[in-house]
C-alpha cells in the first residue's frame, strides 16, 4: 500500500484474524521490512513492513500533542497513519476477517461535526484479500499532501521487497504517461510482474477528467460505484396505550437496534424539529418524534440523546423531501414517510402512555442499491490521448466502512476513529487491488496484463448512473464505468486473456508516432473513426472451450463485427480477432460505446466480452489555427468528410481578447508551492463572468517575467472574485502548468456563472518577490455573430479534400457592431462545420487566433445580390444581348472602387460596370465574375444556355402597295439583378 502509512495496531492489521487464520510471513519468522526493522512491535506476520521516509517523518508538527496514545514516541517516528486514508484502503484491500465490528459515525454539518459510536454493530468486515500479507510505504504525510517522487521511490523499493500486489489510491492532473517520471515508474513495476490498481479521480461527473497515473494504459484504473449492501426495512410496532385503537405496524428505515418505550412528541417540548440539544432530563427514556429538516437527521438524534430520549421516531413533513433513510443514528431509531408519521402524530394525540417498538435492523443484499455511479467518480474519455481506454474498470467506491486512525496527534481535540465510512475512487481501487491479489493468487504464472484483461473481460456489464439525483438510473456507459463492474468469482475463470509487452507499451507513445489504440486489450477506442474503423486483437486460451460473438449496443448508430465470429481452443492457443466498427444513419451521439460478448462452451469458463468505444467523425478539421494578420484572407485547408448534400459552415467572431495584469508574488516554500491553494494570498485574480451559452473561453498567461508561471480557472462560488479552498479542490475547471509559462486553457461550453482566473507564480524571478503578469481572456458566445465571409462549398463527396476560405471584415464589439481590427491586438473566432442541418457540427470547430501588427485594415469586396442563371431559345439570325450591372451585385464596405474580370465568356467588356456580350451562337458555359479592390476579390458565377431553332421560310403574304416592313424592339428585365436586352434584325 502507498499511502498515508497505516494504523499498526488496528485488528484489521493483526496476525490472526476474527476468523481464526493464522498469517504466515513470507519472509521468515520475526523478518520484516522498513521501520519494522527497528520498532518490531509494529509489524507481525501480517503486516511485513511499515517503510517511511525522512521527507515526511522530518515536516511532521514539533508540537504534537499526546492524548495518552500507547507507544507514542515511538509512532511518530514510524511510517504510522496519523490521517485515517491508508488504514482505510489497506483494510479495504487486505484486511483481515473481524466479527461484531460497531458502527463509529463521523457526519458533518454546519454544526460541527457529530462523532461517535453509533447504536448499530456490523455482523462481519473483511478486506477483498483478508488473508493477503501488507507492506504499508508512507508517501503522504498527516495532512494528505503526496510527493510523487516519494511515490517512486517505493516503487523501486516494492519490486525490491517481492510484493505482488500495490494500491496507489492517489492522483494528480492528466500528463503525458510516457514523459511523467511517476507514470514510467508504474510502467517499471508492471514489468517486473507487480499487479496495480489506482484511482480515476474524483472530479466527476464531467467528462475528461480521469487524471494521472490512471491515465496510463498499464495500470488498472478503477472508477467509485455504489455496493449492494444495505438494511431492510424496519417497523414501527407494538402500538398500546392512549385512546383510541392500536394502528397498524408502519415501516420505515434505520440502522439501529430495537427498543421499546413511551412515545412523546417533541413539540410538547417546544421544539418539534428537534433543532437544539435538549437539556438533560427533559426525557427520561422515551422515543420521541422529531420532524425532518434544516439540519442533520442523525443530529436530530443526537439532540434528543443529550435530553435523556431512548429512540427516535423521524418523520417527514408535507412539503419537504420525501426520501426514507437507514441512518446509523446514537440511539434506537426509525425513518417514516410523512404519511404514515402523521398517523404517528394522530395517534399520539389521543390519551396517554403511548408505548412503542422499534424492531431491530438487519443486514440486507439489495441488487437495486448496487452498481451505481458516485456523481464524483471521474470520467472518460482519457486526456491527454483519448485513444486509451479510461477508467478501466468500477468498484466499490461508495460509503466504505472500513479501518480508520484512532490517533490524532496534531489537533487540539482527541478526534480519532477506530472505524470509518469514506467514499471516492481511494476506496475503489483497494477493492480491485485486492481482487489483483486473488487472482495473483490463484493464477501466479499469469502477466499483469492478463490479469487486468480476466477481470476487465468478466466484469459485470450493466450498470447505472444518477447523477442529477432525481432518483432515476441510467445506464452507464464506458467513460463511467470501464469495462463493468468487477466480479472476482467470474474473473477467476476467466476462458480468453490478452497479453501486452513493455516495448509494445513504450512503442505506443503517439508523441514518438505510435498508437495506443492498436494496444492488445480488451478494449478498443477510435475517437476519430471516419464510417468505419478496425482493431486487432489476440486472445489466449485458459482452458480448452469454444467461443461465440453476439454483440451489445449501449448506443444506436453503429454496428460491430468480429472476424472469426466463433472459434475453438485448447488450453494455451491462440487466436487473433479482427474487430470492425461502421456508422449508419441511425448516428446521434459523438461516442458511441458496444460490447463484443463472446459465449464460452467448456468447463467451469466465464463468458467473456470486449468493448469498443468509437467516436465516429464525419471528418475532420483542425482544432486551432493561428493566423498573423496580413490581409483579410484566410484558408482552412485539406478538410475530409464523409460527404454532404447540405453542408453546413457556421461562424462566431472575431471577438478582441480582453487583458488583466498583476504581479502575483513568487513562493518559497519548496515543499507547497506546487498547490496555489497553500499560496492564497500570493495569487494574481481576476473575475469575469460567462454568460450563457458560451462557446469557448480562452485564457491565457502573456507577458510575465517569471521563468515559471502556472494558470488555473475555477468557478466563483462565492462570488468574491478570488479561490477560496474549497473552490479550488471542487470548482478548478483547468489548470495549465507547463515547465515554463505559456500556459493556456480552451473550455468547450463552460458553465454560465462568474469566474475566478489565476496566475499563480510557481518559480518568481526572485523568491518571495513580485513579477508581472498578464492575464489574457476572451469568451466566444453564441449570439457572436460572424465577422467573415465564407466561402465554402455546398456539397462535397466523401473523402474529398476541399478547402474554407474566410474574409475578414473586422470583429464585432459589445454592442455586436462590426468595426476594424485594431492594430498589436488578438482576436479569436470559432468556425463551425457539419453535414446536414440536424448535424450542423458534427464534422468538428476550428479556433482561429487572428493576431494583428501594424494593421491598414481593409474590408474585402462583397456579394450583394447572385446573378441569376439564363436559359434562352432564339431564332436562327437572331442575337441575345446580356448586360448585367455589376454595381448591383458587388459592394465594397470601404467604398474602394473596383476592378473586373470576366472568365469562362468570350466577347465579353465592362462598360460603365456593366458587363456587356451579344450572343448569336448555340451556347452552354459558365461565367464567373470577380471584383477586386487592390487587396481582396470576392466572386460569383452563373450559367447561360443558349439554343438556336431553326428558321422556317413563311410563305409571303400579298404585298399591298402601301404597306411597310420593319423591325421591332422589346427589352426583358429580370428581378433588378441584370438586364438582358434581345435585339431582332
Amino acid at each position: 500500500m502507498i499511502d498515508t502509512g497505516i494504523n499498526a495496531t488496528h485488528p484489521s492489521f493483526a496476525d490472526v484474524g476474527g476468523d481464526g487464520y493464522d498469517h504466515t510471513n513470507p519472509l521468515g519468522e520475526g523478518n520484516y521490512l522498513g521501520d519494522c526493522l527497528q520498532y518490531a512491535q509494529f509489524c507481525n506476520d501480517k503486516l511485513i513492513g511499515v517503510v517511511s521516509y525522512p521527507e515526511i517523518l522530518e515536516i511532521r508538527p514539533a508540537d504534537a500533542i499526546d492524548h495518552g496514545y500507547e507507544d507514542f514516541e515511538d509512532k511518530m517516528k514510524v511510517g504510522y497513519d496519523f490521517n485515517g486514508h491508508g488504514s482505510h484502503v489497506a483494510s479495504t484491500a487486505a484486511g483481515n476477517i473481524l466479527n461484531d465490528v460497531p458502527h463509529h459515525m463521523a457526519v458533518a454539518d454546519d454544526i460541527g461535526t457529530i462523532r461517535a459510536e453509533t447504536d448499530f454493530s456490523y455482523q462481519q468486515v473483511s478486506g477483498v484479500a483478508p488473508h493477503a500479507n501488507i507492506v504499508s510505504y508512507q508517501v503522504c504525510d498527516h495532512l494528505g499532501r503526496c510527493w510523487p517522487e516519494m511515490a517512486i521511490r517505493a516503487l523501486e523499493h516494492a519490486i525490491a521487497n517481492g510484493v505482488d500486489v500495490i494500491n496507489y489510491s492517489i492522483g494528480g492532473g492528466a500528463d503525458n504517461p510516457w514523459a511523467t517520471a511517476d507514470s514510467l515508474a508504474f510502467l517499471n513495476a508492471r514489468t517486473a510482474g507487480l499487479h496495480i490498481a489506482t484511482s480515476a479521480g474524483n472530479s466527476g461527473p464531467g467528462a475528461e477528467t480521469i487524471g494521472s497515473p490512471g491515465n496510463a494504459p498499464w495500470i488498472t484504473t478503477v472508477a467509485a460505484y455504489t455496493h449492494d449492501g444495505g438494511f431492510a426495512d424496519k417497523a414501527l410496532t407494538g402500538f398500546s396505550g392512549g385512546d383510541s385503537a392500536p394502528i397498524a405496524d408502519l415501516v420505515g428505515k434505520g440502522a439501529t437496534k430495537a427498543y421499546t418505550g413511551n412515545v412523546v412528541h417533541a413539540s410538547a417540548f417546544g421544539d418539534a424539529q428537534c433543532m437544539e440539544p435538549f437539556p438533560e432530563g427533559t426525557f427520561d427514556g422515551e422515543i420521541v418524534i422529531c420532524e425532518r429538516g434544516t439540519i442533520a437527521r442523525v443530529r436530530k438524534g443526537l439532540n434528543v440523546k443529550e435530553g435523556g430520549a431512548g429512540g427516535l421516531i423521524l418523520i417527514n413533513v408535507d412539503g419537504g423531501s420525501e426520501s426514507i433513510d437507514a441512518d446509523t443514528h446514537l440511539l434506537p431509531a426509525i425513518h417514516l414517510n410523512a404519511t404514515d408519521g402523521q398517523v404517528v402524530v394522530d395517534w399520539l394525540a389521543a390519551g396517554e402512555d403511548h408505548i412503542a417498538t422499534i424492531s431491530a435492523a438487519e443486514q440486507a443484499r439489495d441488487a437495486e442499491l448496487g452498481d451505481i455511479a458516485g456523481v464524483f467518480t471521474s470520467r472518460g474519455p482519457n486526456l491527454p490521448y483519448p485513444n486509451i481506454f479510461a477508467p478501466d474498470i468500477a468498484g466499490p467506491g461508495v460509503n466504505i466502512y472500513a479501518a480508520g486512525n484512532e490517533e490524532t496527534p496534531f489537533t487540539d481535540e482527541d478526534q480519532g476513529s477506530p472505524y470509518t465510512t469514506m467514499s471516492g475512487t481511494s476506496m475503489s481501487s483497494p477493492h480491485v487491488a485486492g481482487v489483483l491479489a486473488l487472482m495473483h493468487e490463484a493464477h501466479p504464472t499469469w502477466t499483469p496484463a492478463q490479469v487486468q484483461s480476466a477481470v476487465m473481460s468478466t466484469a459485470h456489464q450493466e450498470t447505472f448512473k444518477d447523477d442529477d439525483f432525481d432518483g432515476v438510473k441510467q445506464r452507464s456507459d464506458f467513460f463511467d464505468q470501464g469495462a463493468g463492474s468487477i466480479r472476482v468469482d467470474k474473473a477467476l475463470n476467466a476462458g480468453l486473456i490478452l497479453d501486452i509487452t513493455e516495448q509494445e507499451y513504450l512503442d505506443a507513445d503517439p508523441e514518438s508516432g505510435g498508437d495506443p489504440k492498436r494496444l492488445n486489450s480488451t478494449s478498443m477506442v477510435d475517437n476519430e473513426c471516419l464510417q468505419s474503423c478496425e482493431w486487432t486483437r489476440v486472445v489466449e486460451a485458459t482452458k480448452d472451450g469454444t467461443w461465440t460473438a453476439s454483440y451489445e449496443y449501449l448506443n444506436e448508430g453503429f454496428t460491430l463485427s468480429v472476424s472469426p465470429a466463433s472459434f475453438s481452443l485448447k488450453a494455451g492457443e491462440k487466436q487473433t480477432l479482427t474487430i470492425t466498427a461502421a456508422a449508419n444513419s441511425g448516428l446521434r451521439d459523438a461516442y458511441v460505446h458496444g460490447y463484443i460478448n463472446l459465449t464460452a462452451d467448456g468447463e467451469n469458463l466465464s463468458d467473456s466480452h470486449l468493448q469498443a468505444t468509437v467516436g465516429f467523425k464525419a471528418g475532420f478539421v483542425p482544432d486551432i489555427l493561428e493566423k498573423t494578420y496580413s490581409d483579410n484572407n484566410i484558408s482552412i485547408t485539406d478538410i475530409e468528410t464523409t460527404g454532404s448534400d447540405d453542408l453546413q459552415v457556421k461562424g462566431f467572431g472575431f471577438v478582441k481578447a480582453q487583458s488583466a495584469t498583476g504581479s502575483p508574488i513568487g513562493t518559497s516554500n519548496d515543499e507547497e508551492k506546487s498547490s496555489f491553494t497553500r499560496n492564497l494570498e500570493t495569487l494574481f485574480s481576476h473575475q469575469i463572468t460567462v454568460k450563457p451559452y458560451t462557446k469557448r473561453l480562452i485564457v491565457e498567461l502573456i507577458d510575465t517575467t517569471a521563468p515559471d508561471m502556472d494558470l488555473y480557472v475555477g468557478i466563483d462560488e462565492n462570488n468574491d472574485g478570488q479561490p477560496d479552498v474549497w473552490e479550488a479542490y471542487y470548482s478548478t475547471i483547468c489548470i495549465s502548468g507547463r515547465v515554463d509559462s505559456q500556459e493556456i486553457c480552451v473550455i468547450e461550453r463552460p458553465p454560465v456563472g462568474n469566474y475566478w482566473l489565476v496566475a499563480h507564480n510557481f518559480q518568481g524571478t526572485v523568491d518571495d518577490e513580485p513579477d508581472d503578469v498578464t492575464i489574457r481572456y476572451t469568451a466566444i458566445e453564441y449570439t457572436a455573430e460572424e465577422s467573415f465571409d465564407i466561402d465554402a462549398p455546398s456539397q462535397v463527396d466523401t473523402s474529398e479534400l476541399f478547402d474554407i476560405n474566410l474574409a475578414v471584415n473586422g470583429y464585432k464589439d459589445f454592442d455586436d457592431e462590426l468595426v476594424n481590427l485594431d492594430p498589436h491586438s488578438v482576436y479569436y473566432g470559432l468556425l463551425e462545420v457539419g453535414t446536414t442541418p440536424d448535424l450542423r457540427r458534427n464534422v468538428g470547430a476550428t479556433l482561429i487566433k487572428l493576431a494583428t501588427e501594424d494593421v491598414n485594415f481593409n474590408k474585402a469586396p462583397v456579394l450583394s445580390n447572385k446573378v441569376a442563371d439564363i436559359s434562352k431559345t432564339i431564332d436562327e439570325g437572331d442575337s441575345y444581348r446580356v448586360e448585367v450591372d455589376l454595381t448591383e451585385i458587388f459592394n465594397d464596405p470601404d467604398g474602394d472602387e473596383l476592378t473586373y474580370i470576366v472568365s469562362g465568356l468570350e466577347g465579353a467588356v465592362i462598360e460603365d460596370n456593366m458587363l456587356v456580350v451579344e450572343l448569336s451562337s448555340a451556347t452552354d458555359l459558365t461565367v464567373t465574375v470577380t471584383a477586386k479592390d487592390g487587396e481582396s476579390e470576392v466572386s460569383t458565377s452563373f450559367a447561360i444556355m443558349i439554343e438556336v431553332a431553326e428558321k422556317e421560310t413563311p410563305t409571303p403574304p400579298p404585298v399591298e402597295e402601301d404597306s411597310s416592313s420593319g423591325g421591332s424592339m422589346y427589352w426583358l428585365t429580370l428581378l433588378a439583378l441584370f438586364g438582358l436586352r434581345r435585339r431582332q434584325h
